[in-house]
């Protein structure tokens, strides 16, 4: 091998020292760091936040974030956070960043995205400014549907309820109020449109009949507090029950309250031969069952009334509707009623009968013989006595009056 002359040498040192600069380059560029730095300031006036607020960097794109704070700077330098990342955290020209400040009490906050270009990341240097603002409004809150609307009956035992809550800044809570009681309910989703929509929704399960309130409450993280409107729903599921017709007479009413009041309707698993009496105004009306045509004359099975019924054969009549919910009122004639008791419940006849007078008698009819009570004023019912569902029952009154009682 020939010996290397000195421009040969000259050449081999060069490249050395060549390869040498090149990779002490490559090594300064992967720990150069990318400084990101801005103005934090009040939206309205625009003057600069004081130190000590909390500034948080995030790559969305990358999935890292650091923190930071504002500081008091002079007016010659033009930003008041800073913040230093090698590159190494993999920055790429397209990443999408985000600023968030906030002050110690979270009163005020404000957030900036901005997408990092080549140009930036070369010259190791990002400018993103943030404006931050004062929140004094409340969530705004609207229910959507499916939500029934105010004042509804629904047939079913359980509710959705969807709210839509429009606010400036972010929630931090959202209450059900339910009968009273506070329930907490959770985000299913959201958009930014004008301002963020969050959308929230509930299920109400396992509901008894009854009358139910609601409304909604939503805070914000300013604190500020939002409430919808007051809505009442009513819960009437349909029900069954069975009135056992023994052979010969019964006296029976509808515990039920049923779509259909037809007497074809309410017994149409009737034997020929059977009949209905109903009592009105000091009289009797009645149908009869004819095998293949059915009850002649017609006639209606209300709720509140008491009913007389004459079965050939002993059978189950069975009775579909809705349980009565509201308060029955019932007029009661001086002389004889036949009257209906329309509940579920069976109770003493003291707890339904809300203004006897001495003297009221009420009469059932069970299993082929009577039973009976009377007021007496000052001390009550005597002997006492049950009403029950699906039972019929004679009033006697001496006094005109109304009588009303809850299912």
């Amino acid at each position: 091998m020939k010996g290397i002359g000195k421009k040969g040498a000259s050449m081999v040192v060069a490249v050395a020292l060549m390869a040498m600069l090149t990779a002490g380059l490559m090594s300064a560029s992967a720990q150069m760091p990318l400084t990101i730095k801005g103005n934090v300031t009040y939206m309205n006036n625009g003057t600069r936040v004081p130190a000590g607020w909390t500034v948080n960097i995030s790559d969305l794109t990358k999935g890292w974030s650091i923190s930071t704070t504002t500081e008091d700077t002079p007016p010659v330098v033009d930003f008041n956070y800073k913040a230093e990342k090698p590159i190494d955290y993999e920055v790429s020209a397209g990443d999408i960043f985000e600023v968030y400040a906030e002050d110690p009490t979270g009163t005020f906050y404000g957030s900036t995205s901005h997408t990092i270009t080549q140009s930036e990341i070369d010259a190791g240097l990002v400018r993103i400014d943030v404006e931050v603002y004062e929140d004094h409004t409340p969530p705004v809150i609207e229910f959507i549907p499916p939500t029934p609307e105010n004042n509804t009956k629904i047939t079913e035992n359980y509710i959705i309820i969807n709210v839509s809550v429009v606010d400036e800044s972010d929630i931090s809570t959202v209450i059900l109020n339910w009968n009273g009681e506070n329930e907490t309910i959770f985000c299913g989703g959201l958009y930014i449109q004008s301002s963020v929509v969050n959308f929230y929704n509930w299920t109400k399960t396992n509901l008894s009949d009854g009358t139910y309130e609601y409304k909604v409450y939503a805070n914000d993280t300013f604190g500020n507090m939002g409430v919808s409107e007051t809505r009442v729903i009513t819960v009437e599921t349909e029900k069954t029950f069975n009135i056992t017709l023994n052979q010969k007479w019964n006296l029976i009413s509808l515990p039920l309250i049923p779509e259909n009041t037809s007497i074809d309707e309410i017994f149409k698993n009737a034997t020929g031969g059977d009949r209905v009496y109903a009592y009105s105004n000091g009289s009797f009306t009645s149908s009869e069952y004819y095998e293949g045509y059915g009850w002649y004359p017609k006639m209606e099975i209300i709720p509140d009334k008491g009913y007389w019924y004459y079965a050939v054969s002993a059978y189950n009549a069975t009775i579909t509707g809705k349980a009565a919910v509201e308060n029955r009122t019932v007029p009661m004639s001086a002389g004889w009623n036949l009257v209906g008791y329309t509940s579920l419940r069976t109770r003493p006849v003291g707890e339904v009968i809300n203004e006897p007078h001495g003297g009221d008698r009420i009469y059932a009819y069970i299993e082929g013989a009577f039973e009976s009570s009377e007021y007496y004023e000052g001390y009550g019912w005597y002997p006492e006595m049950d009403m029950e569902p699906g039972r019929g029952y004679w009033y006697y009154t001496d006094t005109p009056f109304v009588w009303e009682y809850s299912p």
